[in-house]
């Protein structure tokens, strides 16, 4: 008793010592780039052949750790073959069971043959459960019912090859417990070892591939804005007389916003337009593209600015996604007369301050367009000498503070009164900055779209 006791004490001693350097083997393994190609299914023959010597080399070891009791041998010779075989297939499987069971076999004693054979059938059924999964390294619980599954198979050729009978009972009984331990233990070690590899790999590829997804989108996004850009004119038009200044910022990379001035659209007449698309981003944008484009070609095809804007609404209409609409504005300003002709098609209404100090809103005149096939109406107003138009979405007026307080229409016209001397690009500047003082510390809500028209004789 007290001998079966000492060498259980050597063995579980013998088993740490085991558990250590298979962590250390594995650890060393899985970091190489060449199980990074085994994971992928991109190996190569050195790669195969480099796993068949590492993991032949495993099983020596784990049979040059052996101890006895009872006169046989506790090792870990399955272990290196059961590995090789569930992460490299039957070929590393196979041929580093061959490897192992060469060496055990050579060193003799009692159980010789059956652990030798154990050795290739462990590789060989590894290389099965390989294939049956895939090609890919299975479960650690799945691993670790194989590896005792592969003990019993040992066990069983150890009933059928040692003789006599009941001293192959005898060594089973002692010994199908320490045995299988040590397996388990083994193979445990290694199976969370490459799980935890395989999903910093994992993790690893969808980190990149991600960060291509964003790169490609980052691509994608500063070509919409160049385009969107092409959408905007590129500078305001020089009119005798007229100051003119505009901005459009976007709360998104791209947005749903635009404004536009068409000089001459006649003889003597100057085009205006400013207008805001539902939604933002880029189905907004491409929304917004639409929108203009039809909007100027009315604009220059249709002798009357009614005729124009219904036909644009059509257009619209017809070729928009259920749901999509385009709030309008749309002035034709006659730069000899000065008389304004406007259709405001459900826009928030410009605001006209007088050279006296009045203000007028210049209201709306019909609903946005792409929603119903109704007749629109239009105004006509004088501007004077000194008189300053200023258009605006409503992403300034309904753009909210960290309070949930909105900028509002009150704000918007006391900063640009306090402005209306100024030249009208220092009051469009006035109004953004103001605007970003009361929204400081929170994201843009909408887009921020601004014109403004001074008569200056």
């Amino acid at each position: 008793m007290s001998e079966l006791i000492t060498n259980y004490v050597e063995f579980f001693l013998t088993l740490i010592q085991l558990v250590c350097v298979i962590a250390v083997l594995a650890y060393l393994f899985t970091r190489r780039p060449m199980f990074e190609r085994i994971i992928n299914h991109n190996t190569t023959s050195l790669d195969t052949i480099i796993c068949l010597l590492f993991f032949g080399a495993l099983s020596i070891y784990g049979s040059i750790t052996r101890t006895k009791i009872l006169g046989a041998e506790v090792n870990v010779l399955d272990l290196g073959p059961m590995v090789g075989g569930l992460i490299g297939g039957p070929v590393v499987g196979v041929g580093s069971g061959i490897i192992g069971a060469l060496f055990r076999y050579n060193l003799g004693g009692i159980a010789a043959e059956p652990c030798s054979l154990a050795a290739i059938v462990a590789g060989l059924l590894g290389g099965v459960v390989w294939y049956l999964n895939k090609r890919n390294f299975p479960s650690i619980g799945a691993v670790v019912i194989f590896a005792i599954g592969i003990e019993i198979i040992h066990d069983i050729l150890a009933l059928i090859l040692i003789t006599p009978y009941e001293v192959a009972e005898s060594i089973v009984l002692q010994l199908t417990f320490p045995i299988t331990l040590a397996n388990v233990l083994g193979i445990a070690i290694f199976a969370i070892i490459i799980h935890n590899r395989i999903s910093e790999e994992r993790t690893r590829q969808e980190r990149d591939r991600l960060g291509e997804e964003i790169y490609r989108r980052d691509v994608d996004m500063r070509a919409a804005r160049q385009i969107q850009k092409h959408f905007l004119p590129a500078k305001v038009p020089d009119v005798d007389d007229i100051s003119l200044a505009a901005v459009s910022v976007p709360a998104q990379d791209v947005g749903g916003d635009f404004y536009d001035f068409i000089y001459p659209i006649r003889e003597n007449l100057l085009g205006l337009v400013i207008a805001d698309v539902s939604g933002k981003g880029i189905p907004a944008a491409l929304f917004m593209g639409l929108s203009k484009t039809l909007t100027w070609a009315n604009l220059v095809r249709e002798d009357s600015l009614i005729s124009a804007i219904e036909g644009a609404n059509h257009m619209i209409r017809v070729n928009a996604t259920p749901g999509m609409f385009v709030t309008l504005w749309c002035g034709l300003l006659d730069t000899q007369s000065r008389e304004l002709v406007y259709v405001n098609a459900g826009h928030p209404p410009p605001l006209l301050f007088r050279e006296d100090g009045c203000m007028v809103n210049l209201k709306r005149t019909g609903m946005a367009l792409g929603v119903f096939e109704k007749p629109y109406r239009q105004e006509n107003i004088v501007l004077l000498k000194g008189d300053l138009l200023v258009l605006y979405t409503d992403g300034i007026t309904e753009a909210i503070n960290v309070s949930d307080e909105q900028y509002g229409i009150d704000r918007l016209i006391r900063v640009i009164q306090e402005h209306k001397d100024d030249p009208v690009s220092v009051i469009i500047q006035s109004v953004q900055d103001d605007l970003a003082g009361h929204c400081k510390g929170t994201d843009p809500f909408d887009d921020i779209t601004m014109v403004a028209i001074r008569v200056m004789e």
